[in-house]
């Protein structure tokens, strides 16, 4: 009887044993996609960079003499880089520690704070904007040389290059003189269709353009919001369809001109020195400036 009852206790408690699993792992899924979003931002920036890089170099065509002339500036900024932030790194304990002095005496509002401290601060301070001006000028000397050491033809492509993931090698984008042609096409088409007909298709009209210009828009430009280009659009065609022939022929191309300024976004220039300094002398387009190389 016991050897039957300890069995039964047994298989129970087998039983028991097998049906009691670890919880699992509570975790926010929240925070998991933030983390995975940050992950694939990260990355996405840096292939976007790196794309840009190449479309840049595609454009210059350095020949390997030039390659190699970069890619020594840029490891040289990049060491300056290291020894500046060395040295700052010294100092920022330093820093740190006379800052929270100084915080202490503001915050006991004294007008008149401790002279050693603040003789100290200042010194400090400015061994650290040495360093800094160390190497602002390290970066200021390469992009000088390396625009010295560009031919005339690449000078030109580098002001002409507009940083772009998707290259603008269609000649139909819309962006410069072709944004006012395919703006004065709209007045065009806009100012014969007859009143009542217009009255009823005004807004599937100007829908149907403005998908056109997000279609077919520079890359590296964007439309303004869709209410504002709406009524942008509306009150040009409504003020060029009450023109009498002569006056529209004269002001049309202004107008295109100036709705294009009102409704495509201009993306802030790029000066010449800071796409070299972006796109040629970052320490992160080194592998890519290589792999160039290595073509040659």
């Amino acid at each position: 009887m016991k050897r039957l009852l300890w069995a039964v206790f047994n298989s129970v408690f087998i039983i028991m044993a097998l049906s009691i699993r670890p919880a699992p792992a509570q975790s926010n899924p929240e925070e998991k996609i933030k983390n995975v979003e940050e992950i694939r931002d990260s990355r996405t920036r840096s292939v976007e960079e790196e794309i840009k890089t190449v479309n840049l170099l595609n454009n210059l065509n350095l020949n390997k003499d030039q390659l190699e002339y970069v890619i020594r500036q840029t490891q040289g900024i990049e060491a300056t880089r290291k020894q500046v932030y060395a040295g700052f790194k010294r100092y920022s304990g330093k820093m740190l520690d006379l800052e929270e002095q100084i915080k202490r005496q503001v915050e006991d509002e004294r007008i008149f704070l401790d002279n050693d401290l603040v003789n100290e601060y200042r010194q400090v301070k400015k061994e650290c904007d040495l360093l800094f001006f160390k190497l602002n000028n390290r970066i200021k000397e390469g992009i000088r040389s390396v625009e010295a050491n560009l031919k005339d033809f690449q000078l030109v492509a580098l002001d002409n290059y507009i940083p772009c993931v998707v290259p603008i090698v269609r000649e139909s984008l819309i962006g410069g003189s072709d944004k006012a042609i395919f703006l004065t096409s709209i007045f065009m088409i806009a100012r014969v269709i007859p009143a009542e007909r217009y009255e009823i298709e005004k807004d599937q009209y100007i829908s149907a353009r403005i998908s056109e210009l997000k279609k077919n828009i520079v890359p590296c430009k964007k439309l303004c919001p869709d209410n504002i280009a709406r009524e942008e659009i509306s009150r040009a065609i409504d003020q060029m369809r009450a023109m009498d022939e002569v006056d529209f022929q004269l002001k049309v191309n202004a107008m295109a001109e100036e709705l294009g300024q009102k409704i495509i976004l201009q993306e802030p220039e790029i000066s010449r020195q800071d796409k070299i300094q972006r796109f040629l002398l970052s320490a992160k387009n080194i592998p890519v400036l290589e792999k160039r190389l290595r073509r040659k």
